[in-house]
């Protein structure tokens, strides 16, 4: 599966996105959003002491992460294109620095705690959802490489 390409960004940005770990059958976040441009990854999860109204963030492109002034712990997922881990990193506490090396194309931020309570590990791989327009409940469309 791959990451859709955002023709519309502004209509498809602020879109909420769930994602799905197809490997181990969990979803890993219901209510994430998209950080697609430089000041969106710039400011990422940096004014926020807490998660409340969302669930995950997915920093597209994007290779590496700071927590320099923020004020929660993180898991991290560092994904390819297809979407698959390429690495994790568990409890990224702040004020550090998190990389995981060539073959990173984008990076889920989660919830400190939830990749051990998935199980989601290396190798995994990660379905990316887009909430229908009407709400969840409704429908779901996956996004595929397809899409690209």
């Amino acid at each position: 599966m791959m990451i859709p390409s955002f023709g519309a960004k502004l209509r498809v940005r602020d879109r909420r996105w769930e994602v799905y770990n197809a490997t181990k059958g969990v979803p890993l976040c219901e209510n994430a959003i998209l950080a697609d441009t430089f000041r969106r990854r710039a400011t990422g999860l940096l004014f926020r002491r807490d998660w409340s109204g969302l669930d995950g963030l997915l920093l597209v492109p994007c290779g590496s992460i700071h927590t320099f002034g923020m004020h929660m712990h993180l898991d991290v997922c560092f994904l390819d294109r297809q979407l698959k881990v390429v690495a994790v990193k568990h409890d990224l506490k702040p004020w550090r620095l998190a990389a995981a090396g060539t073959g990173v194309w984008c990076t889920l931020e989660l919830p400190s705690g939830l990749l051990e309570k998935t199980g989601t590990e290396t190798g995994d791989q990660l379905v990316l959802r887009e909430q229908a327009e009407a709400g969840p409940a409704v429908g779901w469309r996956v996004h595929s490489g397809a899409d690209q």
